[in-house]
């Protein structure tokens, strides 16, 4: 299990103490494996932070049609300052109610952002944060990937942008002859500067973020190495997002952007290569990470 399903998987240790009698339900990849306890307890004493969000955390593990329900609970918790509800709306939000960490909706990355920005918000509001949580132990895990999060869904706001513009004047162009099926993205394309923006200023702070006693060493490390890649590729691109916005305002160009040779080299010959040296960075964080959880288990 990867350190952010543990988080969906300890939301609270209440709704993981099993009976013969507990009812067992799955949503995605969370569980949860005491659904009539949680429940019995949360109508007990409704009024108890824990109660709630674990019963709200049940409820949509159930998926029998209580989202709005859950989603209240979480709603109302958060308002409070929880953050543990304040994340699991982020991951609501963008999965798309899936709870699919994997699977997200492209078309809430705006929302998703602003998700995980008030989960941020809220730990910033605590003094001493993490001391007085229910689950001190994962507290790393909601500040770290809400970090990394709001990194990710300018960065996926940008990559659809882009190919929801360049999809766009390649549908215009006369010697196009390809698939007419191809996606516009138009809550994203005309802001592809603004989403390079906004990872530069998000990736800043989470390339820095300082070693605080409460995180976990090795997802610090790749948290925070992530970012610092995304920052180094982000500054490398927005020059050459310029220069293609650029293009595209040249009407000699833009109207066929296939017979436009100098689209063509930004494109083809700097945007993607540039793009697919950041795929290749991502999978080296992640074999570095990799090679030193093998050797922490192996006690070196």
């Amino acid at each position: 299990m990867s350190r952010c399903l543990a988080v969906l998987a300890v939301i609270a240790f209440l709704v993981y103490q099993p009976s013969a009698s507990a009812n067992v339900y799955k949503r995605g990849y969370i569980t949860c494996d005491n659904f009539q306890r949680i429940a019995g307890k949360y109508k007990t004493t409704p009024t108890e932070s824990d109660y709630a969000v674990a019963y709200a955390f049940c409820l949509l593990a159930r998926n029998a049609g209580d989202d709005v329900k859950a989603l209240t609970i979480l709603e109302a918790e958060a308002d409070r300052g929880n953050v543990g509800a304040a994340y699991w709306l982020a991951i609501y939000t963008a999965t798309g109610g899936t709870m699919v960490i994997k699977k997200r909706d492209s078309d809430s990355y705006n929302e998703a952002f602003h998700a995980y920005g008030r989960v941020i918000h809220l730990i910033n509001q605590i003094v001493n944060y993490p001391k007085g949580m229910a689950n001190p132990e994962y507290a790393h895990q909601y500040e770290l990937h809400s970090y990394s999060n709001l990194v990710l869904f300018s960065y996926l706001k940008f990559l659809d942008g882009l190919n929801g513009s360049d999809n766009s004047f390649l549908l215009r162009s006369p010697s196009y002859t390809g698939d007419r099926n191809l996606k516009l993205y138009p809550k994203y394309s005309p802001y592809t500067l603004d989403s390079l923006k906004q990872v530069v200023e998000n990736a800043e702070i989470c390339a820095n973020l300082p070693q605080k006693k409460h995180f976990e060493k090795l997802l610090y490390y790749r948290v925070t190495s992530h970012c610092r890649m995304m920052l180094d590729f982000t500054r490398k691109m927005l020059p050459l997002e310029k220069k293609r916005l650029t293009l595209l305002n040249d009407p000699s160009c833009a109207r066929d952007i296939e017979t436009c040779s100098a689209y063509r080299e930004v494109f083809f010959d700097q945007v993607i290569p540039l793009m697919e040296n950041r795929k290749k960075q991502e999978k080296k964080i992640r074999n570095m990470e990799l090679a030193a959880l093998k050797a922490a288990m192996a006690g070196k």
